[in-house]
């Protein structure tokens, strides 16, 4: 409604809707009009690969995935503290900002486990892990971390939410 001369624009307001468009023509003989099929139902714009989206746009089908993994230093030697970058991505290809990320040393202990931390707009967590008292450093020994990036106010273990298991490696000093 209101649109007026040769080209329309679609606008959010038209999101869920179908379009139409009448059409008149007007020469020296008269006045003819035509209405057009409605046209599909008109969907929001798709976010560009790579892009980063807010954790609000992801649902189902589309789920969350830890797709990158660094730790600083890697293989630790010694009982300083390891900085961890896990990245958040959707199952689309977007970078996620505003996921949650929990992190958790297996066997329990060997690490102190931080507080959630929060994906940026890189799609990244940064966390910083402690060592505990019962960590042993040994030439080939690893560390297994369990990882969750969520959704906030979903069910953990169910939603847009996903697990994985990834490896620090140790070293002697």
């Amino acid at each position: 409604a209101g649109a007026a001369g040769p080209a329309y624009t679609l606008t959010a307001a038209d999101v869920g809707h179908t379009v139409r468009a009448r059409v008149t023509a007007r020469n020296r003989d008269g006045e003819a009009s035509a209405t057009t099929v409605p046209s599909g139902v008109v969907q929001k714009a798709a976010v560009p690969s790579g892009a980063a989206i807010s954790v609000a746009d992801v649902a189902l089908p589309n789920r969350l995935i830890i797709d990158r993994v660094s730790f600083s230093p890697n293989p630790l030697r010694s009982h300083s503290s390891v900085i961890g970058r896990f990245r958040v991505s959707d199952s689309a290809g977007h970078r996620v900002l505003g996921a949650r990320v929990f992190v958790l040393g297996i066997p329990y202990g060997r690490f102190l486990t931080p507080p959630e931390a929060v994906t940026g707009g890189d799609g990244y967590a940064v966390v910083q892990l402690q060592p505990g008292r019962r960590l042993t450093l040994r030439r080939g020994g690893a560390v297994v971390f369990f990882l969750r990036a969520r959704k906030p106010g979903e069910n953990v273990l169910a939603g847009v939410s996903t697990r994985r298991l990834v490896q620090l490696n140790l070293s002697t000093p």
